[in-house]
């Protein structure tokens, strides 16, 4: 059965509501919720819908809430997981070896214009180094 707008809604909110109250409103934690229930609901379809999973994550969510057992570890780990792997895109560089000469080369990212050191090094590692990236 396809749900009605308000359905999915408040499917959204009860689940962002449980899932705050499960991390503790904790700062990097409800920002990743936030994140992946907004990415879910915006790209998923209503077929995908479904209302008895729906039902079983809030009362995972509940449980996790309550104490400090294995539904509270899950989710803190999981959390932790897509923090630390958003973290990682975020940063993730492009570092392109630019050669002057025969014996050293300048390692540069060029997002944020930088030169980040000159190394001394062989033409044979040097070569080997450029075609790595």
């Amino acid at each position: 059965m396809i749900p009605s707008t308000p359905e999915v809604i408040q499917a959204y909110r009860q689940l962002f509501r449980q899932a705050l109250h499960a991390v503790q409103y904790s700062s990097p934690a409800r920002y990743v919720v936030r994140d992946q229930l907004s990415h879910a609901f915006r790209n998923g379809t209503r077929e995908d819908f479904n209302a008895d999973i729906i039902k079983n994550t809030i009362e995972f969510l509940e449980n996790a809430t309550k104490e400090s057992g294995p539904e509270h570890h899950i989710l803190k780990n999981l959390l932790h997981i897509r923090w630390w792997d958003t973290k990682s895109k975020k940063r993730r560089r492009e570092y392109v070896a630019i050669s002057t000469d025969t014996s050293s080369v300048i390692i540069t990212d060029f997002s944020l214009d930088k030169v980040f050191g000159m190394a001394v090094i062989s033409p044979s590692i040097m070569l080997h180094y450029a075609i790595s990236i």
